[in-house]
């Protein structure tokens, strides 16, 4: 009889604790307050799956994200960890490797970790949890989000300038946009030109290359080549309160005889 209660004081115990620790969320906030309270929003697919590691001593999964898109937030790479919780209790989002989420996440402060995280910048790390709007892909909520971003409106690029960052180009390598160019650039055979081409263009919300055009050019051959240039580069988008923005840009592009 005695071991008959004390099972079943161990069961009540367990429950209650349960309950206790389980993470609590009241409500999902709307987009427009997730959008508020979040450092970053990513869409992108899961890679890999790390091994549970302590998170501000709480047990934690480690995700790597491809980066397909993002509305808010500043990233130097294409590929970013995700921190979450190890299970429901410590608040974790269920990710699955191969899937592509919509991502409500906050910047990465647990300083202990940082030697741990693969020299991933503090930028590039993030953690989310279930409480957060945080879900598999979803056109719907795509165009949610974009809905309430454009009501973040500005005159004039011009306010890039003052008030955020301008588009940085994603595959120009370290020694950026300039080296990019004399790597890739073919001089037109069989003329003998010298000079500048000044190309426009727009970047927009997604870092993608629109509306190339010719602002001043030089010959047919030399204005398509600049164009060429122009269409390989692929840019993370500028940004205004670290919300993306469009923003139209003009590149010179130099053509040089060789020696």
């Amino acid at each position: 009889m005695r071991t008959a209660v004390k099972a079943l004081c161990i069961l009540i115990l367990s429950i209650v604790s349960s309950e206790i620790l389980a993470c609590n969320c009241v409500e999902t906030n709307t987009v427009k307050d997730e959008i508020k309270n979040s450092d970053a929003i990513l869409v992108g697919r899961i890679i890999e799956r790390d091994p549970v590691e302590l998170y501000d001593s709480i047990p934690a999964l480690k995700f790597k994200l491809v980066v397909d898109a993002f509305y808010k937030g500043q990233l130097t790479n294409d590929t970013v960890l995700i921190f979450t919780g190890a299970n429901s209790v410590a608040c974790g989002y269920e990710f699955e490797k191969g899937f592509k989420y919509i991502i409500y996440a906050n910047n990465h402060k647990v300083k202990e970790l940082n030697k741990k995280q693969e020299n991933f910048a503090p930028k590039n790390i993030f953690y989310t949890t279930n409480c957060s709007r945080t879900r598999l892909h979803d056109m719907t909520e795509i165009k949610e989000i974009e809905k309430h971003l454009q009501n973040l409106k500005y005159k004039s690029e011009e306010a890039l300038i003052t008030l955020g960052n301008p588009p940085v180009c994603k595959n120009c390598g370290k020694q950026g946009v300039k080296k990019f160019i004399r790597d890739n650039l073919n001089y037109p055979r069989g003329q003998c030109i010298e000079g500048k081409v000044y190309v426009g263009f727009t970047v927009d919300t997604l870092g993608n290359v629109k509306e190339v055009n010719i602002k001043r050019g030089l010959t047919k051959e030399a204005d398509e080549e600049a164009i060429r240039i122009v269409k390989m580069m692929i840019f993370y988008p500028g940004t205004v309160d670290e919300r993306p923005i469009k923003v139209k840009m003009v590149l010179p592009i130099n053509f040089s005889i060789e020696e």
